[in-house]
């Protein structure tokens, strides 16, 4: 029964990414093969009929008409063959390595090993998608555009930022002032290029002189730690190719990647396949690499490998599985951690999106996340709706698996659900509404970085009332934090701004936070009161200036940041 068993497995694993070695259909990963545009014969017609070998894929019966060119299809000068024979060839050869690869899922199906079925499927599906393809028309390329952009160089269009920032900030007995650089570059553009570049860049300066991390200081961050005052950063550096061959995405570099269970950074590559129409537009993705840990001494001992399947299983719904396979080799020892992932996106019409994401942190569940979004555009009416559930106390991990392990220790399992709603009223007045609820599984474990507490809240927004250009909004918020000195609290703050010009915008406003982190002092600051102010211009030719004044109050002291900044966009 066994054999019965793993024999069943095998063959849908097969027939539901090879569903056939050649099908007459168009688009997607359909395959086809042409003769010169001669009809098939009976003969053919008939073998495409006839039963197939499980294990190879080959039909029972297959004529010979049917795998080589016809005479019609050769040029009758120096017997170069055409666009048409080229086209069969390459179908002819793609059917008989997507053969041997059938043959090869079907082994990988019955072994324990995620990587060699994960891989052999992506390389599969890419085939698929590859041959299913027109070959572009060579004597039809892109065409130019009318008019060159306004910065391009030997034909490859550049664009970018670059900002720079002071920020200073003073307390009663501590101030700091650094500035800040950044640049990012653009290199190409994808409706036009198939290889394109990205490239962001840091650089900061301790105006103030270097400080002693062993001291008490208010404003310490990490860059204090450094014999030296100037420090520069790489945050991404990567290049992209799309729509190469069997690929729809190959990228390498320094690179983030958003979609899977947790953020990761790191130096290496991410490929993914082209859509399979003929397999619910299955995609298929494989990345890897060394992580990016931007203030560690060494990378010795860290990986990164992963994969993915992504597919639309029916309309509107998206789904997809991820695994990766996480190396960290840093202060609290080794660790190795396998993550698993499991989403779903499901969109009803235009008006209402259903999201759920599951991971599996080794042999554990790690967490569950539910959300619901709808937005009726004839009733000016938005809910958002989530639901946060963490399994198990989360301890030593790889870094990226817990960012603040190192800072935050035990993170406790909780249950954290939140609810927005917004709703227009006329034609100046949007209502918003919410409540956010955190609850511990075990109170008695309540934390800094992690506490229970429920907040309701009302914010009523004015656009261009009384008068255009004018924003003002008001809010009113009650706390209630069970079992600590904070108890109820009811509080309120405005946002009001301003826009004069297209050019000129001025706001102002006061905030309140009963829990406030400050993760460069690696504290929890509680009641804090911030009154802020901010005067921005930008023109026509990509120029951008800012000016803002910050004051926060809290039962340490009293913390006042001014920051001012500029960019150019080229």
């Amino acid at each position: 029964m066994r054999r019965v068993w793993r024999g069943a497995v095998r063959f849908a694993v097969a027939h539901l990414v090879f569903p056939g070695p050649f099908n007459t259909t168009r688009g997607g990963c359909a395959f086809r093969v042409r003769s010169g545009g001669a009809p098939a014969s009976p003969l053919a017609s008939a073998a495409s009929a006839a039963p197939r070998n499980l294990v190879t894929g080959w039909d029972g019966a297959r004529s010979r008409e049917s795998r080589v060119p016809s005479r019609e299809s050769r040029s009758p000068v120096g017997g170069y063959p055409t666009r048409d024979s080229r086209l069969e060839t390459r179908d002819t050869a793609a059917h008989h390595l997507i053969t041997l690869l059938r043959a090869a899922v079907v082994r990988a199906a019955g072994r324990k090993t995620m990587a060699a079925g994960v891989g052999v499927l992506w390389l599969a599906c890419s085939l698929r998608a590859w041959a299913a393809q027109e070959p572009a028309q060579e004597e039809t390329p892109k065409p130019a555009p009318e008019k060159p952009t306004q910065n391009e160089y030997f034909g490859i269009p550049v664009s970018g930022t670059f900002s720079t920032k002071y920020r200073g900030r003073w307390t009663s007995e501590d101030r700091d002032q650094d500035l800040f650089h950044y640049l990012s570059v653009d290199f190409g553009d994808p409706a036009r290029q198939d290889v394109t570049g990205h490239l962001l860049l840091r650089a900061t300066q301790d105006v103030d002189g270097d400080r002693n991390p062993d001291e008490f200081f208010a404003f310490t961050d990490i860059t204090n730690t450094f014999s030296n005052r100037n420090n520069g950063r790489l945050y991404y550096a990567y290049l992209d190719v799309t729509h190469a061959g069997p690929l729809d995405l190959a990228r390498a570099g320094r690179q983030f990647l958003y979609e899977t269970p947790a953020l990761f950074y790191f130096d290496g590559f991410r490929l993914d396949s082209k859509p399979c129409a003929e397999v619910k537009n299955l995609q298929v993705g494989l990345y890897g690499g060394v992580p990016v840990h931007m203030y560690e001494s060494s990378a010795g001992g860290d990986l990164l490998a992963g994969a993915y399947l992504e597919a639309q299983p029916w309309k509107g719904a998206k789904a997809r599985v991820d695994y990766a396979r996480i190396r960290d080799d840093y202060l609290f020892g080794t660790q190795r951690d396998d993550l698993w992932g499991a989403s779903l996106r499901q969109s009803l019409g235009e008006i209402l999106i259903l999201h759920g994401q599951y991971t599996r942190l080794e042999a554990e569940s790690r967490d569950l996340l539910l959300r619901a979004n709808f937005y009726e555009r004839s009733l000016d009416l938005r809910v958002d709706l989530s639901w946060y559930h963490l399994y198990n106390s989360q301890k030593i991990l790889s870094i990226e698996t817990d960012f603040f392990f190192s800072s935050a220790f035990d993170y406790f399992p909780y249950d954290q659900a939140r609810l927005l709603v917004a709703k227009g009223v006329g034609e100046y007045l949007v209502v918003q509404g919410g409540v956010d609820v955190r609850e511990l599984d075990d109170d008695a474990k309540e934390a800094t970085f992690n506490r229970e507490f429920r907040r309701f809240y009302l914010t009523p927004v004015f656009s261009n009332w009384p008068v255009p250009g004018l924003s003002l909004s008001l809010t009113g918020e009650a706390w209630e934090v069970p079992g600590t000195d904070n108890g109820d609290i009811r509080t309120g703050g405005f946002d009001v701004s301003h826009a004069y010009s297209p050019q000129l915008k001025l706001s102002a406003g006061v905030a309140y936070a009963l829990f406030k982190y400050d993760f460069f002092a690696n504290l929890e600051r509680e009641r804090v009161r911030t009154v802020y102010g901010k005067i921005t211009y930008k023109d026509l030719n990509g120029f951008k200036l800012d000016v803002a004044y910050e004051l926060e109050h809290d039962s340490l002291d009293d913390f006042r940041t001014l920051k001012v900044g500029a960019a150019y966009s080229f």
